[in-house]
């Protein structure tokens, strides 16, 4: 049996989207990050970071916020890439892989400004929800 991590990941993502709405889902590995955004079953996007796990969890305190700032700034362009293209869309979740949640819970308050209690604020009055699993 032949795994692309593409295809597993949307087939995961496709347990949690809700009809109509963007889902993007961020895994961390040995290899990297894995990003993809699904809509109704069909991948859309799939974008690899070249940051793996371990470096998230690296010691070094410094280092390891210069991962997350990395991470930020590839999700957010890829997010934007996608309501560049894929307008008609709207992304309004991203699930993250629950195997590294103590660097998850940090890059949350750090990177992202919040628009209340459950989204994640876009600047145009949207909210995207995020969640943990694993």
């Amino acid at each position: 049996m032949i795994d692309i991590p593409e295809t597993a990941q949307r087939n995961i993502a496709a347990l949690f989207e809700m009809e109509g709405r963007g889902l993007a889902m961020l895994v961390f590995g040995d290899e990297g990050g894995l990003l993809t955004i699904t809509c109704d079953g069909e991948l859309f996007l799939a974008r690899r970071l070249d940051i793996t796990l371990g470096q998230l969890q690296d010691a070094d305190e410094n280092l390891r916020q210069q991962y997350l700032d990395r991470v930020e700034l590839e999700v957010q362009r890829s997010l934007d890439y996608f309501d560049r293209q894929f307008h008609h869309i709207p992304v309004n979740r991203l699930i993250l892989s629950r195997r590294n949640h103590w660097a998850w819970t940090k890059f949350w308050r750090a990177a992202w400004v919040f628009g209340g209690d459950a989204g994640l604020g876009t600047g145009d009055g949207h909210h995207r929800h995020t969640g943990i699993i694993g």
